[in-house]
This record gives structure tokens, sequence and C-alpha cells, in this order.
């Protein structure tokens, strides 16, 4: 078994915590324990599955950088927050504290805020210990590594991390390659000891196809080759600078790669063009150019891409291979470059967007009509004019970050457009920051506050739903035009503003967007 956030809460250290918020999240993994005392999150590493200590000294004055605080740990797939000294630092917390981490499943843990007699490393003892104890008395690192991969948010589930996983557990630098030692991914144990691949590949120059083993002044190597479900032919090195790495272990960690593979779709074959899509998707520019150059693929006839969010219940099934058939023919009636592949839950489509609005209208028309009646697609988006492997990288992350909060603010909608995307990430940073939310939502009040109903729900209707279109918000609220016309005048007079000109337009549109993702 593992250890989760509720089990360390029984530990002596944390026994008089309080959960304030997240309790949907205690069945998070916890791999490790750190202290979190200064927010920089640009180019810092990401590891998941760890319990954070802070006390936000840094940000005790800054609510709203806490929160963001919040955003970004479950970003990075930490497990949760334990909050130190909090009545002599804090002085209390904020309720919107409270209400992301609640959004985000995303535990806090309370110590008695006045006990300045528990320390930092009281809790990080009594963590690691019931961790190593763990790891002593089971051998679950396959089902516990598979697991804390589907804790993983979508845009983070990757060979990468993975691997990194594997080196948390074994202590271990690993490479993964294709038959012709080109690297699919690596990590190093710590992650700040860059071990040279050549290094570990020149230690090895027979090519036997069982377990290979050889030593080292300071290393000892291990090499396996291996195939994954589909068949790809792989090659997987490990190096530690102690004993722990062992024949078994490196079996367990090609066992969780194979399992990875086929559980998420995941495209380790570098032979073929479909391979491109993992690549950019995770922002590797060098493996990109790579796979192009060895397939004789231009790079830049994919600057386009598009995502599927396929239903649980039509993964992996004969239904996905159909629609994938389907794009393929459809893309090559009309003349145009098309990758596509299941990636994790999603379908992902790489294509040209030619810049011809005529023809590139056609195809997305027909692609509607196609996606439009499929009851297993659940919604989809396009992202365009993607230069480089980081445009597709933050094009991704972008899309899993804001999709489930841009599917509440457009509910009758199943495709969304870049920008779409983008404001309903907008409305996230929003909702993040208290004054900012609080001006937006103040334009409502005044309809909120009038005794006439219905009025916040046809202006939502008006702006999000009915493309600010009389006739169609009618259709869709069931009453006369007409009604809906003596609304909106209603409506003008009472925020004494025209919602229908910028850039008050813009100002009513997030308002009414925020009031509906937002509880009531």
């Amino acid at each position: 078994m593992s250890i989760t956030v509720k089990d360390c809460l029984q530990l002596p250290s944390l026994f008089l915590g309080n959960v304030i918020a997240g309790r949907k999240g205690l069945c998070n993994i916890v791999n490790t324990v750190s202290v979190s005392e200064f927010e920089f999150y640009d180019d810092c590493f990401q590891t998941a599955n760890e319990l954070l200590i802070t006390a936000f000294y840094s940000i005790r004055d800054d609510v709203d950088a806490q929160c963001k605080a919040i955003e970004e740990y479950k970003k990075c797939g930490e497990a949760g927050l334990i909050l130190f000294y909090s009545n002599m630092i804090l002085k209390h917390v904020d309720q919107r504290l409270i209400d992301t981490a609640n959004r985000l499943n995303f535990p806090v843990i309370l110590l008695p805020g006045e006990n300045m007699g528990l320390r930092y490393s009281d809790v990080i003892s009594d963590i690691m210990e019931a961790v190593f104890m763990d790891r002593k008395n089971s051998n679950f690192f396959v089902n516990n590594t598979m697991e804390r991969i589907s804790q993983l948010p979508a845009s983070e589930r990757n060979i990468a991390n993975v691997l990194r996983f594997a080196s948390d557990h074994a202590k271990a630098a690993f490479f993964l390659c294709d038959p012709h030692e080109n690297i699919i991914g690596h990590s190093y144990w710590p992650q700040t000891n860059v071990l040279p691949f050549k290094m570990v590949q020149s230690s090895f120059t027979d090519t036997g196809n069982g377990l290979q083993h050889k030593d080292s002044t300071s290393y000892n190597f291990f090499q396996t080759h291996f195939s994954d479900q589909k068949g790809s032919l792989l090659t997987l090195y490990g190096a530690a600078m102690n004993d722990v790495l062992t024949p078994a272990m490196m079996n367990q960690v090609i066992e969780i790669i194979q399992l990875f593979a086929a559980i998420w779709n995941y495209n380790l074959n570098l032979s073929t063009k479909e391979s491109l899509i993992p690549a950019l998707i995770e922002g590797d520019c060098d493996l990109a150019s790579h796979i192009a150059n060895g397939l004789n693929l231009n790079q830049s006839h994919y600057n386009s891409m598009m995502i599927l969010n396929i239903r649980p219940t039509h993964q992996n099934t004969l239904v996905t291979i159909s629609i994938l058939d389907d794009i393929r023919h459809l893309f090559e009636s009309h003349h145009k470059h098309c990758i596509a592949d299941s990636f994790g839950s999603h379908i992902i489509i790489l294509s040209s967007y030619s810049g011809n609005r005529t023809l590139d209208d056609l195809l997305i028309e027909e692609l509607n009509r196609k996606f439009s009646g499929e009851g297993s697609i659940q919604c989809y988006s396009l992202f365009n004019n993607l230069e480089s492997a980081k445009d597709f990288r933050s094009a991704y992350v972008l899309y899993c970050d804001s999709i489930d909060i841009t599917c509440k603010i457009y509910p009758l909608k199943k495709f969304y457009t870049d920008r779409e995307i983008h404001f309903a990430n907008q409305c996230l940073s929003i909702i993040n920051n208290s004054s900012k939310k609080k001006a937006y939502l103040n334009l409502l009040h005044p309809i909120i506050e009038d005794s006439e109903a219905d009025l916040v729900l046809t202006l939502t209707t008006y702006m999000l739903d009915a493309d600010s279109e009389v006739k169609k918000t009618a259709e869709l609220l069931f009453v006369h035009r007409n009604t809906i016309q003596y609304r909106l005048s209603k409506i003008r007079n009472l925020i004494h503003m025209d919602f229908n000109k910028m850039p008050m337009n813009f100002d009513v549109y997030t308002a009414v967007a925020l009031n509906r993702i937002l509880p009531q």
C-alpha cells in the first residue's frame, strides 16, 4: 500500500492537525515532504506527491498570492499543505484560501496556530519515517507508481515524470531509448546530478537481449531490451552510485513503462509520425526535430492542433479507432497534412493552418458536423499558429488547465475556440484575485437586487449562449423576443451602461461568466 495524506494525519506530529479544506484530496499519495517558504514558480523543479510545509511567511499579508500558491502546488501534483504557526504569522486563514483549496480538492492541514514548540523537523522526520517503513514492508512499487501517475494533472502525465518517479524510488538515473539509441526520456538522481548518457552507453559493447549489468568505479550500470504493448522495441538503461538498483527493480520499471504506454496511449515508437505528438506536447524541441528529420516530415506543415476529449466509456475502444480513421480520411480528402492519434484521454490532431480561410473553414465546418453528432466526443478545441514545440506544450497545458471551467462558462457548446479557452483561463486568474473578482461581480449587483426575476439569467444567456442575439436568446429561454428586449433595456438602465459596446461589453461579459461559474 502507499502512504496518503489521511495516513499522515494519524502520525504523532500531525495528530492535532485540522483539515480545513480539500477533504476530497485526502487520498493523495505522499512520497516525500518538503518546505515551501518562498514563492517562485517559473524555473522550479516540480516534484509530484510532496506534502508541503509552510507558514506562508513571505506572503503572509497577501491572500491573493496565497491562493496563487495553492493553484501552483496543485498544478505541480503536490499532495497537500501543512500550515504552521497560523496564529503567529497569518493571524487567521482567509476564507478565499479555503475556497480555492476546496475547489481544487487540495488538502490544507492547519496545525495548532499558537504552538511554536512543534518544529518543521518533527513533522518531516515523522512523515519520512512512515514513507520509508511503507517502502520496506511492501512490494507495491508498480501499483504505487501507477496510482501516482493517475493522480497527476493530464498535462503532466508523460514519460519524463514516469522515469522521475522511478528515479525517486530507485535512487538511480534512467534512460529510455529506441533501437537506434535515441533518447525518448530520461531522469537523474538527484535531479541536479546530470549523468552523461554516453558514459552509460559506452559500458555496453555487446547487444545481448537479456538484462546486462556492468560495474565501474563509481556506478553500477544496467541495460535491458524490451517492447511495449504495440511492439515498439525499446532499451532501458539504469545507473546508480550504490547497490540499491537491482535486476528486479529494472524489471519493475519496465513494467511501469509498459503499463503507462498502454493505459494512457503514449506512443514510444519514434519510427512512426504519431510519435511527434507526445514530443510536441511535452515541449521537447530536440526530440521533435529528430523525429521529423528521421521521417522526412516538414514541421512547418504542422502548425495547428485540435484536442478532443473522449468520454471515459469510449477511451481505448473501437469507437476511438473509428474516429481516428474518419479524421485521417477527411483530411486526405481535403489534401491536408494530418497526424492524428490517441493521447491519454484525448485525441490529438496535428495539421496545417494554411491561411486560406475559405478552404480551412470548409474543413473545420466538416469536422464540426462530424464531431457534433459523435456522442463519444465530449468537447474539443482548435489552436492555430503554433510555431515551436514550446507553443504546442503551452497550448496543451492551457487546455488541460482550463477546459473544465470553459465547459461551465459555455455549457451549450461542444467546440471551443482558443480564445474561449484563454478567456476561461483569465476567469480562473480573476477568481483568485479578490479585488478584481469583486469589481466585476459588483457590476451585476443592481440586477441581482432588482425585484424582477430572470434578469441575470437573461443577460447571461444573451452574452454567453446566444452570441448577443435577441432571437436566439428568446428561443433558448422559451419567451417572446419582445420580453427579451424589454429585459435587456431594463438591465441597461440598472447598470447605467450599454453592454453591447466596448469596452463595457467585455466587463459585463466577464461578470456574467464569473457569476455563472462561482457557487451562488
